[in-house]
């Protein structure tokens, strides 16, 4: 929270957010400006900074350079925020473009405001020990609330967990959604994900949330070209729109074929 509120008061130019009511809108315009670098703290405890974070000196902080999505991230997110038809948000695009530097930075910007802020950083090590890997994440959202602290530690199963998402108000992060994918594992490893993936469906139905997921994440493109309650942010990293979406069913062919 210190950070991103220091980052919002130093700036010495005026913000030119498109939305001025926005809570700290010089931060916004400074996480937007690929000119800007800093380091921030991680926002997840019970684990050291995830590998394709480490570029910061301290093990507990990471190197964020500004980019302009980040802006239109923010934009997104409030709208959603403020619809009654739209829940989600999907950043969704190449790998390599940074959507993992800035859902970490969107989960920082929203702590600054208080959120409570449930950020999944890595669905595949999630699918290690789900609950302990929820239960860390919930204690960094809960983490001024003693008493909400010692009941999130006593929750014991996934549908405890759910019950308790029910009765608060709170914005999902998920990175790596991908991760949850059922193609090309085992019986036992698909029906894992597959049960994961929907009790995760389960807690954010009612509730708003940022999603991320690589452009050969088939299973996305198809339902983002149903009318349903997605908004879609896109980033290419250098590809167009049209090549991500030859790569996403070229490799869509790939696993038929392998199959």
């Amino acid at each position: 929270m210190d950070m991103i509120t220091d980052i919002d008061r130093s700036s010495n130019q005026h913000s030119n957010s498109v939305d001025p009511a926005n809570p700290l809108p010089r931060a916004v315009d400074k996480l937007s400006d690929p000119t800007f670098e800093c380091e921030l703290a991680f926002p997840f405890v019970g684990t050291v900074v995830p590998l394709r974070f480490r570029e910061g000196v301290d093990k507990n902080q990471w190197q964020y350079m500004g980019r302009e999505k980040f802006k239109e991230l923010v934009k997104e997110l409030k709208n959603v925020q403020k619809s009654t038809h739209y829940t989600k948000v999907w950043l969704y695009g190449t790998r390599g473009y940074g959507k993992s530097h800035l859902l970490a930075a969107l989960v920082c910007y929203l702590a600054a405001q208080d959120e409570r802020v449930v950020y999944i950083p890595h669905c595949r090590e999630w699918l290690q020990n789900p609950i302990e890997y929820i239960q860390a994440a919930m204690l960094f959202a809960w983490a001024d609330n003693f008493t909400l602290q010692k009941e999130i530690i006593a929750l014991s199963t996934l549908d405890e967990i759910l019950r308790f998402f029910k009765s608060q108000e709170v914005v999902f992060v998920v990175d790596q959604l991908n991760a949850l994918t059922t193609h090309e594992c085992s019986y036992a490893e698909a029906k894992k994900r597959a049960k994961l993936h929907e009790w995760l469906d389960l807690c954010t139905s009612a509730s708003k949330a940022v999603f991320s997921s690589s452009a050969n994440y088939s299973e996305f493109l198809k339902s983002s070209l149903k009318e349903n309650s997605n908004r879609v942010l896109s980033v290419y990293g250098g590809f167009t729109k049209v090549s991500c979406l030859n790569l996403c069913h070229n490799e869509a062919s790939n696993s038929i074929r392998r199959k």
